[in-house]
Formats: C-alpha cells, sequence, structure tokens
C-alpha cells in the first residue's frame, strides 16, 4: 500500500510517519509539499490514498474533484474546520475529513485503516455518479458556494499573517520588559518505557508535550523555549493571572495522562515556576540573562518539593486575594520566600 501526504509541515510530517508508520507497516508513505508534487509522483507510481491538507497550493476542492476522477481516496486533514468547508470537501468526493486539532486522538490512524476498508465501495460509487447527467444549476450553485468558502479562507490566512507579524513585534531588540516567566520541569516516570517499547514511549512523550507547550497562547502567552522535558513559556507581567491558569491546565492535563495512560504505573510529576522581572530582550533567546528566569529554572529544577507550582512572595502579591489563598509558605531559596501551590484548601 502506498499514500501521498501533502503537508509542508515538517513536525507534522515526522508525527504521521511515527503514528502511521509505526501502527501500518505495510503502508509506504512518501511526503510531498505542492499540489504539483503530488501529481507527479502520482504520474510516476500511482498511489492507494492521499492525505492532504486544505491550503494546498491550489483550491483543496478542485484537487479532491481530481483525485476522485481517478479513483484516488483523499482525507483532509484541516486547520480549518468549518461546517461549510466539511461538507463541500465530502461533496466533492473526499473520503473523510478531519481537524488538525483531533489527528492525535487516535483518529488519523482509523480514518486511514477505515478509508481502506471502504476504498472499492466508494470507487464503485464514484462510477454510478459519473453516469448520471450534469446538471447546470446544481454545478452553478455549487460554484457560488465556494467562492465564498475562499473568500473565507483567505480572511483567515490574513488574520493569521496579522497575528503573526504582531506576536514577532512584540518585543524589540535590545528593550528592557516586565516579563512573568514560567519554567516547567517535567519528569515523566520510568515505567513509561518499561518493556522497551522506546517508539511507544517517545510518542506519550511528544504528543504531551505538545498539548502542553501549545497552552500558553491560550493564556496570552508565549512559548519561548520547548525542552524534552518541559518548556519556558512568557507572559507580560500584567498577565500573571493567566499564566498561573496556564501552569493550572498542565497540571490538570499531565494528570489525566497519568491515569488514562495504559500500563503507566507511576504519575507524571511537574515542577512548576512563575517569577516576574525585568529582562532585556533578544531575539536569539539563549542569550538573553535575566535574574527572573535564572530563579523560575532554579525553582523548577532545584526546590525540594516537587510536583507544585512554584511562586515568589512578591510575585504571589500580583495574584488575586482568592488566587493567593490557594498557596501555603514553603522554604526560603536564594534568599526568596518561596509559596507553593496546595492542590486542596479548606
Amino acid at each position: 500500500m502506498r499514500a501521498y501526504v501533502l503537508e509542508p509541515d515538517t513536525n507534522l510530517q515526522e508525527y504521521y510517519r511515527n503514528l502511521l508508520g509505526t501502527e501500518l507497516r505495510t503502508l509506504e508513505l512518501t511526503f510531498v509539499t505542492s499540489v504539483d508534487a503530488l501529481n507527479r509522483k502520482i504520474a510516476e507510481h500511482p498511489c492507494d490514498i492521499v492525505i492532504t491538507e486544505s491550503f494546498a497550493g491550489m483550491p483543496v476542492l478542485s484537487l479532491i474533484e481530481d483525485l476522485a476522477a481517478r479513483r484516488i481516496p483523499v482525507i483532509v486533514v484541516s486547520e480549518e474546520c468549518n461546517e461549510r468547508l466539511i461538507v463541500e470537501c465530502l461533496k466533492a468526493g473526499a473520503l473523510d475529513f478531519l481537524s488538525k486539532r483531533n489527528i492525535k486522538l487516535g483518529l488519523l490512524l482509523d480514518c486511514v485503516r477505515r478509508a481502506f476498508l471502504e476504498a472499492d465501495r466508494w470507487s464503485e460509487a464514484r462510477g454510478i455518479l459519473e453516469t448520471l447527467p450534469a446538471r447546470p444549476e446544481f454545478i452553478k450553485a455549487t460554484h457560488t458556494m465556494r467562492g465564498a468558502i475562499a473568500v473565507e479562507q483567505a480572511e483567515v490566512r490574513r488574520a493569521r499573517m496579522r497575528s503573526a507579524i504582531e506576536t514577532t513585534d512584540q518585543y524589540e531588540e535590545g528593550k528592557s520588559y516586565d516579563l512573568t516567566f514560567v519554567f516547567v520541569q517535567i519528569q515523566f516516570p520510568e515505567s513509561l518505557n518499561r518493556g522497551g517499547d522506546e517508539a511507544r514511549a517517545n510518542k506519550i512523550i511528544n504528543d504531551t508535550l505538545d498539548r502542553v507547550t501549545a497552552l500558553p497562547a491560550k493564556y496570552g502567552g508565549q512559548l519561548w523555549v520547548r525542552r524534552r522535558d518541559g518548556g519556558i513559556f512568557v507572559f507580560n507581567s500584567d498577565r500573571i493571572l493567566p499564566a498561573l491558569f496556564c501552569c493550572l491546565e498542565a497540571r490538570g492535563y499531565l494528570n489525566l495522562v497519568s491515569l488514562t495512560t495504559e500500563n503507566l504505573y507511576d504519575s507524571i510529576s511537574v515542577n512548576m515556576s512563575l517569577v516576574s522581572g525585568m529582562t532585556v530582550y533578544k531575539k536569539n533567546i539563549g542569550d538573553i540573562h535575566s535574574d527572573a528566569l535564572n530563579l523560575a529554572a532554579h525553582l523548577a529544577i532545584q526546590y525540594p518539593k516537587q510536583n507544585t507550582i512554584l511562586i515568589p512572595a512578591n510575585d504571589l502579591e500580583g495574584l488575586s486575594e482568592r488566587a493567593r489563598k490557594y498557596f501555603f509558605r514553603g522554604e526560603m531559596f536564594e534568599g526568596r520566600q518561596i509559596y507553593l501551590y496546595e492542590k486542596v484548601v479548606g
């Protein structure tokens, strides 16, 4: 079996390779980054299925129709998942449609497996449809609806570009900013690799890190550094409460992974520290020297109490009175009074 994957994102390419290559060992995966490259590959070596992004360098609906006419099943994996786009992709001949937000729930693997199981019936149904006469008014209405989708997609792309520019320009080289750093130090248990299944362990770790390191954007922060055992998030100092919410969601998600991962006999633990301070920004994050960042790293890695959220006394004052009730006084650390998050408070 041969599959062509039209996906320019190298991180997603690696994910597809690890997931499908591990679970479907007879499936030969080839990645392309443009429609022209895809067509050349198909001309050289016909394939059994195509997996494509919805922004594929040409209208995805035309691509689906072209592939369907050649009896090549298509699964659309899309950043966008509005209902009109989904319906039009399926009407154009796509065998399945999946949001990128859901591919790491195991649904992509199920979609591919199901596609191979129904490909023969799908091909037969396409043949029957092509024998039916065309309806000009239906074609006209379809073109109108697709035009509206194209306008919407263009607006989405423009919004993303504006967002990227705003994020990039938020900090200027050499200027000082009052920032809150969140240092995340995750301890994955040794039992994760029990049985020697390294591929499974790596998948769980990478999926977990993907989810955790995506959280700061949800709360108005940024991911500055991703590490094998955590990462560094940054927020403006006036957003310390959202930074705490980010930590709480990360902690809750890690607890959920610990509870639901099969054969994981020990829980994933995590230390997270929130520290604010003036920082001179450098585009090369590795060149940034910040007392706040250094303290955040030392706290998360070296503080004697494990699996908690740590915050110095002066930053605790930046939280609301209600939020402060969830912290208790801990030990002094590097001359600072440290407070620790308490899960249950009366």
